[in-house]
């Protein structure tokens, strides 16, 4: 799993971002199978998917990249950056969708409650936490 992330990093210092990022994506996968996954590596691709998301010079249409790697635990970060884009570029109605998204498929997320709060700040009315 190192060897992918070293990887991932060589093609973000190319930038090649959406390799890197699909690259820490399929990688991600990786962390399902282990018996006692490295809570530090998980740390460590997060980071650099975070890195390369929020890069304005990484204009990544993400839309699909969460589709190509189902499955991959770090599949949150696309779908996450996803919806913060699109609320920022005004579309609410899908920039809803994704939050929805992240929160019916990813709910051990990071960015769970930062999701949850979003939506219920965009659709401006009290939602039923689903964890709860």
């Amino acid at each position: 799993m190192k060897f992918h992330f070293l990887r991932a990093q060589i093609l973000e210092s190319r930038k090649l971002y959406r390799q890197s990022v699909s690259e820490l994506l399929e990688a991600g996968r990786g962390f399902l199978v282990l018996e006692t996954p490295d809570p530090k590596l998980e740390s460590k691709y997060r980071e650099l998917i975070r890195k390369i998301l929020n890069n304005p010079a990484s204009p990544i249409n993400l839309s699909d990249l969460d589709r190509q790697h189902p499955g991959s635990p770090l599949g949150d970060e696309v779908v996450f950056a996803t919806a913060v884009r699109l609320g920022k570029i005004g579309d609410t109605e899908t920039s809803r969708s994704y939050y929805r998204a992240l929160i019916q498929n990813f709910p051990g997320s990071p960015h769970y409650q930062t999701a949850f709060d979003r939506l219920k700040t965009l659709y401006g009315q009290t939602i039923v936490d689903s964890k709860t």
